[in-house]
């Protein structure tokens, strides 16, 4: 891999949550935008907006599934203020909405029922006589 590109990884990877300027990381690589553009689609297999997109997606389900921050406070924690925007991405990515992301997510934190104890046991109360 590219050494500019695994910088660029770098400062994405750390700075993900914020406005990206692509232009301002490649010229501080000493890159055209178009040259770190191609280096990074090469080398990571996707392109950079894509990339960070993602990032942030990841952070958002992570968010989703471990804590109680409102949904609009977890779009912008991540650098998507728009909550329509936020839910539009998340939901293209996920196939499901934040909302119903957490749900599902705290359904599959719950510990599985024993076996023994999914059917009401018919004992009949022993008398104490």
């Amino acid at each position: 891999m590219d050494k500019r590109v695994c910088a660029a990884l770098a400062v994405l990877e750390r700075e993900f949550r914020r406005p990206v300027d692509f232009a301002a990381l490649a010229a501080n690589l000493g890159l055209g935008l178009s040259r770190l553009e191609h280096l990074f689609k090469r080398d990571v297999r996707k392109p950079m907006r894509t990339y960070v997109r993602d990032l942030r997606l990841r952070e958002a389900a992570r968010l989703l599934a471990t804590t109680q921050m409102r949904i609009s406070q977890i779009g912008a924690a991540i650098g998507l203020p728009d909550a329509a925007n936020f839910n539009h991405l998340f939901k293209e990515v996920f196939a499901v909405s934040p909302r119903t992301y957490r749900i599902d997510a705290c359904i599959a934190q719950l510990e599985p029922i024993p076996s023994g104890l999914n059917q009401i046991e018919q004992q009949t109360p022993k008398d104490a006589n």
